[in-house]
């Protein structure tokens, strides 16, 4: 292999040249890059150890081997291009892929420089290095900028001088600023001064103690000055300055979450009642330090423990029963008293209050209240109420003559008697006649029963005075008709206190109908107000932070203001009497020591509604509150409490029945069926989309058995997921399988299903989801079938490489033809491939090459080139369009109906038409055949595109080189009359002559054309700018004289550029009068009816004139010139051909450098540097002065 440039000159040349300096082997074999040294001629001189052991030659072979063999083919011709640049004097860089001995590609970056002898680029010295390394690298940066830009932290870098080197996006959006803002900002400008002294003494402690990483929380200060609470991890860069990366995260929400979690603590170890949390199998997972006292036990002695051990049995049992029911829904009463049984052996009667925390599983939360004191009170109570039921308020016995015989102090004061002077008196003497035959009566009613019971009448008494009020007697018989002991009291408070209690429970009913907190507190205020007829009334409501806030305000008296004072629990009068719990009384407000002035108030009935708030009565005098007002109020609280929370259930149940409407409207507006069967797995509810996918009506649905709708498989699966949701081993059962509507539609679902609550233990039925997975089984589907194309497409990818790469090796268009062939229909991917060509004047295609499974085939039919065929098929249609023409399935496509049944008799049922195209000229057709419908996919195609591509370019370049190696070339003159050109054209319109002084290839692959026409400029020019006849693609006057002018013009496609693809080498092209002559030479055996063809399809009808054998290209010649030609290279031969014909030699300049360089399409500095090479290699042949 030997690349036909500038770097390469004969063999026979070398002895003349000096060996390379001789270099220390030893230091040579240490380097890890690959060193090597080669001349001119090709011979690899000088290298090192490192070339051997990557590319895997020997010394031997690689003192033998061409450079070029061990660079990939793709890039041997960027080599080549370096190979001229070094030749030309120049040191270069590139990178390529290096190919070892055994086939593997290994990317490296070479360069290469030009070694001298007596200033004549001799030999190149050269390193090539392994860039894996590197490219993984910068693999890595590009993928670490994105994570950083992609991060929702902020990341900032900070220069030696602490300002703002580098920002994310979301370290701006952090602080408030953009990016140009932030950019050279100081870093103490994000911070208070306190933040930056310490993150100054953390930077220095880092350096000291040789740490890497450290984080600080602090305020950061945003632009609009506000302080936004972060987390800032920080790295020093180096030892020295302050060269600092950083990482910013916002931490106001977990600042927010961990300052609720200390209020919550702070609350439950304030509260004197005991808790604690148990797991769902009752075992203690925290307490408070209220319940530790209680207990009398440390933390570490009752965590773990069991709730059983501190309760008797028969709570316990009692306890765990009501768990288990509130697990299962069920409403059980929360509060229960109990004895607590402690590890010292003290048994404590607390109140216990408890509830679920549904937190994934089941958690027991409790709170225990010592309640000892209370049944005290109580135990007194029922004491003294006894010694009420039988002593009373006024204690007297009484004879059978109805006179008292004894009688206390007590009655005496009562009627308003001397003590001594109230024995002996009548009892028409204290009472009125009604109330002393009712006593009687009674009296003579125990007698008659003979029992010692105890009677009670109430009546009415009269005071000294003679004033009447009531009272009650309580008395038993004595010995005797008429004889009694009994107790008299005065009941007038009492029914005072009874009206009033009547009242209350007239206002109670009127709390009842409140529905919401605020209108509970108003309807109370209201009905204290008008009940117990005091100054003022009002109610302070419980807020979430522990606040007793004043909403409601009802007085009588202007005095008074509208509102009053917030308290803290435990803050003042009103803040301490809610935390007790219990009704309290001040006497007077004044002897409290306070800061608020209470105005007119003098005393005070507070009342606590645990949970709620309080309900505060006002007088205006000192001790107007006595212990019936206290119970009272106590009975009237405890209706507030019960209002507040009925108002409470009432909203619950509203938000309840909102939320059931939502799941309603949610369930029936799902595009997912939803349904729920009972424990006879028959339908009791469907939504709209369930119903539609069975084809029901709502009626119709209920109560069928809901296995009728799925096929067995799912029945039985359905049934096994049941079975483990009953056994506890799964909570949803998945089914996939087809759903039968009413009419039989069958739809892929997806059914998704758990248990209604057991009943009893028992099954009850279940709710499932259905849903339609059509979809997803077609993207399931498709993704299985993209998957099968692309392991086809790699398959036929490497097909189509080996055959390009098979195209290297064949000399001729009939093996290029048989290699395609060969590969293609020897491969399993495909029956059969044949190629043909389009003959001139033939209606068929002439098939050449063949493999495969299809011999006979084309025995069988004949396919037709011409699209306008009665029988037209995909190869007259690629013929007619240039592009691949397939068909998918060859029993149902109408474009293979004249083919159809020979071709499926051979097993065919797809077919691809690939044309071998290169640029203008259509070399031939490859028809491949395969035996599964749909065989070619987009991305086949695209690949037989370009083996298509480079296959028209083999051929062609075979031609071109049977033109270069033909001894004895074919002359030829053809004509074309009035052909679809643009200088054709012109030679008719303008009457004049067109002559073809050059062309040349531009950068971009177009040609070039410089063509003397024999009339005026401006005429020219006007018929370029006529859209009705042909237009070249750029036009550009080069000079004038007075016979001619000379044009430059790009014409695509133009008669020179099909005769240089067609392998012709045109030598003159002349139009006048319309008729263009082209003399060209072609290679012996060149088919000059295909050319004519060619011309008559792009240009009109184009004749053979002339044919004669030449008389062979010139041998020798005496011209210093000679072979010139072969040392330029392709762009300085184009720049010495685009400056020659465009006047840039002439004096003066028909055209600048500017516009030779634009014509080219490259920059003018660059056509100076082609050009200076050019013309110093043709002078230096022509002085032949021994310099390149």
């Amino acid at each position: 292999m030997r690349h036909e440039g500038d770097w390469w000159v004969d063999p026979d040349h070398r002895g003349e040249w000096p060996e390379p300096e001789d270099i220390s082997d030893a230091i040579l074999d240490t380097l890890t890059d690959l060193l090597y040294v080669f001349d001119r001629s090709g011979r690899l001189v000088d290298w090192n150890a490192q070339c051997r052991e990557v590319l895997g030659y020997s010394d031997a072979e690689l003192a033998e081997i061409d450079p070029l063999t061990v660079i990939a083919e793709r890039d041997r011709d960027r080599v080549a291009a370096a190979l001229d640049r070094v030749a030309d004097g120049e040191e270069t860089t590139i990178e390529v892929h290096l190919e070892t001995a055994d086939g593997r590609e290994i990317p490296h970056e070479l360069t290469a420089a030009p070694l001298y002898d007596d200033g004549e680029v001799w030999a190149l010295v050269g390193t090539a290095r392994d860039v894996r390394e590197r490219r993984e690298r910068e693999r890595d940066l590009s993928q670490y900028k994105s994570l950083l830009e992609t991060l929702g932290d902020g990341v900032y870098a900070l220069d030696e001088d602490l300002r703002v080197a580098k920002v994310n996006d979301a370290m701006t959006e952090l602080a408030g600023y953009d990016r140009e803002e932030m950019l050279g900002m100081h870093f103490s400008e994000f911070m208070d001064a306190e933040t930056v002294d310490r993150s100054r003494r953390l930077a220095s402690a880092m350096r000291e103690a040789d740490r890497t990483v450290e984080t600080i929380e602090y305020d950061l200060v945003r632009r609009d000055g506000s302080r936004l609470p972060v987390e800032g991890r920080f790295s020093l860069l180096s030892d020295e300055g302050y060269a600092t990366i950083g990482l910013v995260r916002d931490i106001s929400d977990r600042k927010e979450r961990e300052r609720d979690l200390r209020r919550y603590k702070s609350l439950l170890e304030t509260i004197g009642d005991g808790v604690y949390v148990a797991d769902d199998d009752r075992y203690v997972r925290k307490v408070n330090d209220a319940m530790l006292e209680m207990v009398g036990v440390d933390r570490e002695d009752v965590l773990g423990r069991h709730v059983s051990e501190y309760l008797d049995a028969e709570t316990n049992e009692i306890a765990r029963k009501r768990s288990d029911a509130l697990k299962a829904g069920e409403d059980v009463p929360t509060t229960m008293e109990f004895d607590l049984h402690c590890p010292d052996g003290r048994q404590i009667p607390v109140e216990g209050r408890f509830g679920l925390v549904d937190d994934g599983e089941y958690s027991t939360i409790g709170l225990i209240r010592d309640v000892t004191e209370r049944i005290e009170r109580e135990r007194e109570l029922e004491r003294y109420e006894t010694i009420l039921e039988t002593v009373g308020d006024a204690v007297y016995v009484m004879g059978d003559d109805l006179r008292l015989k004894e009688a206390n102090d007590t009655l005496a004061e009562l009627f308003g008697r001397d003590p001594d002077a109230i024995l002996g008196a009548h009892l028409s003497e204290f009472v009125t006649e009604e109330t002393a035959q009712k006593g009687v009566r009674a009296r003579r009613e125990l007698a008659e029963r003979d029992e010692k019971a105890v009677a009670t009448i109430q009546g009415t008494a009269l005071d000294g005075d003679g004033e009447e009020f009531p009272i009650e007697v309580r008395f038993m018989p004595l010995e005797g008709d008429l004889a009694a002991l009994g107790l008299i009291r005065d009941i007038s408070d009492r029914r005072e206190r009874a009206e009033l209690l009547e009242q209350l429970h007239r206002g109670t009913r009127e709390l009842m109908a409140a529905e919401t907190h605020c209108e509970v507190a108003e309807t109370a205020a209201d009905v204290s107000q008008r009940h117990f007829q005091f100054a003022t009334t009002s109610v302070r409501l419980l807020t979430d932070d522990g606040r007793l806030e004043s909403v409601v305000v009802e007085t009588d008296d202007d005095r008074f203001d509208e509102t009053f004072p917030t308290y803290d629990v435990g803050e003042g009068v009103v803040g301490e009497a809610y935390e007790r719990g219990e009704p309290v009384v001040v006497d007077d407000l004044r002897d409290i020591d306070t800061e608020y002035d209470y105005g007119p108030g003098r005393s005070a009935l507070l009342l606590p509604i645990e949970g709620y708030g309080m309900l505060n009565i006002g007088a205006t005098e000192p001790a107007a509150f006595d212990e019936t007002h206290r119970e009272l109020g106590r009975l009237f609280a405890a209706d507030v409490e019960s209002a507040f929370r009925r108002a409470d259930r009432e909203e619950e149940l509203r938000e309840r029945t909102e939320e059931l409407q939502r799941y309603e409207t949610l369930v029936e507006t799902m595009s997912d069926g939803v349904y729920m069967t009972d424990e006879n797995h028959e339908l009791r509810m469907v939504n709209g989309a369930a119903r539609e996918k069975l084809g029901f009506d709502p009626a119709e649905v209920d109560g069928m058995d809901i296995r009728m709708f799925g096929d067995e498989n799912v029945v039985t699966k359905a049934r096994q997921h049941r079975e483990e949701m009953l056994a506890g081993e799964r909570s949803v059962g998945t089914v996939e399988g087809t759903l039968r509507s009413v009419y039989g539609e069958e739809t892929p679902v997806e059914n998704r299903f758990s248990l209604l609550p057991l009943d009893d233990g028992e099954f009850a039925g279940t709710v499932g989801v259905v849903r339609d997975i059509t979809e997803r089984k077609e993207s399931e589907r498709r993704l299985r079938t993209q998957r099968d194309e692309l392991e086809t497409l790699n398959r036929i990818n490497e097909l189509v490489q080996e055959t390009i790469g098979a195209l290297a090796t064949a000399a001729t268009a009939e093996e290029i033809e048989e290699t395609v062939c060969e590969r293609l229909g020897g491969s399993s991917l495909y029956r059969f491939a044949f190629t043909g060509v389009r003959r001139p004047s033939e209606a068929f295609v002439e098939p050449k090459a063949r493999a495969g499974d299809g011999e006979g085939y084309l025995d069988r039919v004949e396919i037709p080139v011409d699209s306008e065929h009665e029988r037209s098929g995909p190869v007259a249609e690629t013929f007619g369009s240039g592009e691949v023409t397939v068909v998918h399935d060859v029993e149902s496509d109408p474009l293979f109906e004249s083919f159809r049944e020979p071709a499926l008799d051979h097993g065919f049922r797809s077919v691809a038409a690939i044309p071998f195209t290169h640029r203008t000229v259509t070399h031939g057709v490859l028809v491949v055949y395969a035996d599964r419908p749909g065989a070619f996919s987009d991305r086949e195609i695209k690949a037989f595109e370009v083996l298509g591509e480079m296959v028209g370019f083999a051929i062609s370049a075979t031609q071109n080189r049977q033109l270069i190696e033909s001894d004895v070339p074919v002359e030829m003159t053809l004509e074309l009359e009035e052909p679809d050109t643009f200088f054709g054209t012109v030679s008719t319109e303008l009457d004049c002559t067109c002559r073809l002084l050059g062309s040349t290839k531009s950068s971009g692959g177009d040609r070039l054309h410089y063509v003397a026409v024999t009339a005026p400029p401006a005429d020219v020019q006007a018929l370029a700018d006529d859209p009705e006849t042909p237009t070249p693609a750029s036009l550009r006057l080069v000079t004038e004289n007075d016979d001619h002018a000379v044009f430059e013009a790009q014409v695509e496609p133009s008669i020179t550029s099909v005769l240089f693809e067609s392998g012709v080498e045109p030598a003159a092209v002349e139009a006048e009068g319309g008729e263009v002559t082209v003399e060209a030479a072609a290679p012996r055996g060149f088919d000059i009816r295909e050319l004519t063809e060619r011309l008559d399809e792009r240009f009109g009808d184009a004749t053979l004139a002339a044919k004669r054998e030449g008389d062979g290209w010139p041998e020798s010649s005496t011209d210093p010139c000679e072979g010139v030609d072969d040392k330029l290279t392709d762009r300085q031969r184009s720049a010495l051909s685009a400056a020659y014909f465009g006047g840039y030699f002439d004096w003066p300049r028909d055209s600048t450098a500017e516009e030779v360089a634009d014509a080219l399409g490259i920059a003018s500095p660059t056509f100076h540097q082609h050009l200076r090479h050019a013309e110093r290699k043709l002078l230096s042949t022509y002085f032949d002065d021994g310099r390149t």
